[in-house]
């Protein structure tokens, strides 16, 4: 199960708090990205204030949906961001956690760049073009960032 799937069985309260420590421990364990934003969150969800006022089920309601559109929307640049890590770490030949973490259990942190055979093709995408440019940096191999300096 994905990150983003058990979240949102979570927010569905699909799943026990029991099964939900167990799941996350696993996922926290290979996931460095994501161990940063349940870190965030536990820190938010902690400083929340309590409201000595209870809510009108509609308010409820409105705030429960607002909630789960945001978690949606987390979920997504969640799963993207994760998206584009895969991709840096092959064409660096890396393991996801580049070799940060020492509980890793594709590479127990010893999976730096170099590590792993190297997607040349991503290589070539990600990696050369800034390789170029370190060589030569009056030669900019992007047009893009001449736009956006």
């Amino acid at each position: 199960m994905s990150p983003s799937d058990l979240l949102r069985q979570m927010a569905e309260g699909k799943l026990t708090e029991e099964q939900v420590r167990g799941m996350m421990g696993r996922l926290v364990e290979n996931d460095p990205v994501l161990s940063q934003v349940l870190q965030v969150m536990q820190r938010q969800r902690q400083a929340a204030p309590v409201d000595p006022e209870p809510e009108s089920s509609s308010a409820t309601a409105t705030r429960r949906a607002r909630a789960r559109a945001r978690l949606e929307a987390l979920l997504g640049e969640l799963d993207e961001l994760s998206r584009r890590m895969r991709r840096v770490a092959r064409a660096l030949g890396a393991c996801e956690c580049l070799g940060d973490e020492p509980d890793c259990e594709r590479c127990h942190g010893s999976g730096a760049p170099g590590t792993f055979p190297i997607d040349r093709r991503l290589f070539a995408y990600l990696v050369q073009p800034a390789i170029d440019q370190q060589s030569n940096p009056m030669a900019n191999s992007n047009p893009q960032m001449e736009v956006r300096q």
